[in-house]
C-alpha cells in the first residue's frame, strides 16, 4: 500500500521549456554558448556543478559571467535560468490538493537555489504553499548528490522512514526511474504533457 509519493519537479509537476530558456540567455545577456551546458535532466559545466553542490550560487554566477555581455548581473542570469520553468497548472494544483489528503508528499529534484527561486515565485502566484503541501523538498544542491546516484535515493528512503515499497517515485527520466527501482522504491515514468493523475492512478490503486 502506497503511503508516500515522491515527485520529480521539472518535467513532472512543472513543464520545462528549454528553448525559451536558451533564447532568454542569448537575447538578454548574450550567453550564446549556453546550449553547451543547459539540459532539462542532466546539466553540464557550471550548471551541473551548481546542481551537484560543488560550487555556490555566487561561484555559479562568476563562472557564467565571462560568457555574457558586459554589464550582466547575477540577477540577470537567475532570471534567464528561471525561464526554464512554466507556471503550475490548475490541473496539477488540484491533483496535489487531492493527494495531500491521503498521502505524504515529497519532492526530489536535481535543482539549485537559482531555479528554486523561480519555483517559489510561481508557487506564490498560484497560491500554492510548497512547504505545507510537501513534507520535505530534497534538492540535489543541498544534498550534494545528483540523481540517478543510488546514494540520493538511499538518503531519501532513510529520511522519510517508510519501507521503500510503501513509497512511489515519479520522474520523467527513465534513468532516474530505473535507479529508484533499484533502490527498492516503486517508481513510475511520467511522459511530460500527459495526464499526471492518470499516470498515478493504477499504482495508487495497487494495480501496478
Amino acid at each position: 500500500m502506497i503511503k508516500a509519493i515522491i515527485f520529480d519537479l521539472g518535467g513532472v509537476l512543472v513543464r520545462l521549456d528549454k528553448e525559451r530558456c536558451i533564447e532568454a540567455f542569448r537575447e538578454r545577456v548574450g550567453f550564446d554558448r549556453v546550449t553547451e551546458f543547459l539540459d532539462t535532466s542532466h546539466q553540464r559545466g557550471p550548471f551541473g556543478d551548481l546542481e551537484a553542490g560543488r560550487i555556490s550560487e555566487a561561484q555559479f554566477y562568476e563562472a557564467c559571467l565571462p560568457y555574457c555581455r558586459p554589464g550582466t548581473t547575477g540577477e540577470d542570469i537567475r532570471r534567464c535560468f528561471g525561464d526554464l520553468q512554466d507556471p503550475f497548472t490548475p490541473e496539477v494544483l488540484a491533483l496535489l490538493e487531492s493527494l495531500r489528503r491521503q498521502y505524504r508528499l515529497y519532492i526530489l529534484t536535481n535543482n539549485s537555489s537559482v531555479t528554486m527561486a523561480r519555483t517559489y515565485e510561481n508557487a506564490g502566484k498560484a497560491r500554492l504553499d510548497l512547504n505545507a503541501t510537501f513534507r520535505r523538498i530534497y534538492i540535489s544542491q543541498e544534498l550534494k548528490l545528483l540523481k540517478p546516484d543510488p546514494a540520493i535515493f538511499a538518503h531519501v528512503i532513510r529520511d522519510i522512514g517508510l519501507p521503500p515499497q510503501e513509497m512511489l517515485y515519479v520522474d520523467d527520466s527513465l534513468r532516474n526511474v530505473e535507479a529508484a527501482r533499484n533502490a527498492g522504491l516503486q517508481a513510475l515514468h511520467y511522459e511530460p504533457g500527459t495526464d499526471l493523475g492518470a499516470t498515478l492512478a493504477p499504482a495508487l490503486a495497487g494495480k501496478v
